[in-house]
C-alpha cells in the first residue's frame, strides 16, 4: 500500500473515532463522570469532554444506524485492503463514509442537532474517506 492511502485510511479511523465518544455521552442519558468515584477522579488526568446530545427519538436512531453503518465500512475496507482490493476499497470509502454519502446518510436532516464538536469530526472523517478514496 502506498504512503498515501495508509495515510488517507489512517485519516477516517481518526476522524470515526473522534466522533464515538461524543455518540456514546448522547446514547447515556447522563454524564459518565457523574458515576465514577471521586477517588478515581483525582487520578484521572483525563478530563471528560463529552456533551449529552438531544436528538429528537427518530433523528437519534437513524444516527446510530448511520454510525454503526461508519463501523462496518471501516471493517469493510480494512478487510478489502488487506486483500489488496484497492479499487473496491475506494469505491466502499466513497460511497458509505465519502462525501458523496450526505444525502444517504440523511446528514441535512441530522446536522442541525449535532454540536458543533460532533459536526466537524463528522465532517472530517466524511472528507478524509474521499481523499482516501482518491488516492486509492
Amino acid at each position: 500500500m502506498t504512503f498515501w492511502r495508509l495515510a488517507a485510511f489512517r485519516g477516517i479511523v481518526i476522524a470515526t473515532a473522534m466522533v464515538g465518544p461524543v455518540a456514546v455521552a448522547q446514547q447515556h442519558e447522563h454524564h459518565p463522570a457523574a458515576d465514577t468515584p471521586k477517588a478515581a477522579m483525582q487520578e484521572s488526568k483525563t478530563v471528560d469532554t463529552r456533551q449529552v446530545v438531544s436528538f429528537p427519538r427518530k433523528i437519534k436512531e437513524h444516527q446510530l444506524m448511520n454510525m454503526r453503518e461508519h463501523l462496518l465500512s471501516v471493517s469493510r475496507i480494512q478487510e478489502l485492503l488487506s486483500q489488496h482490493e484497492f479499487d473496491k476499497a475506494a469505491d466502499v470509502a466513497e460511497k458509505r463514509l465519502g462525501l458523496s454519502s450526505f444525502e444517504v446518510h440523511g446528514a441535512h436532516e441530522i446536522a442541525p442537532y449535532m454540536p458543533k464538536g460532533m459536526r466537524e469530526a463528522g465532517e472530517a472523517m466524511h472528507r478524509a474517506a474521499s481523499q482516501f478514496a482518491i488516492a486509492t
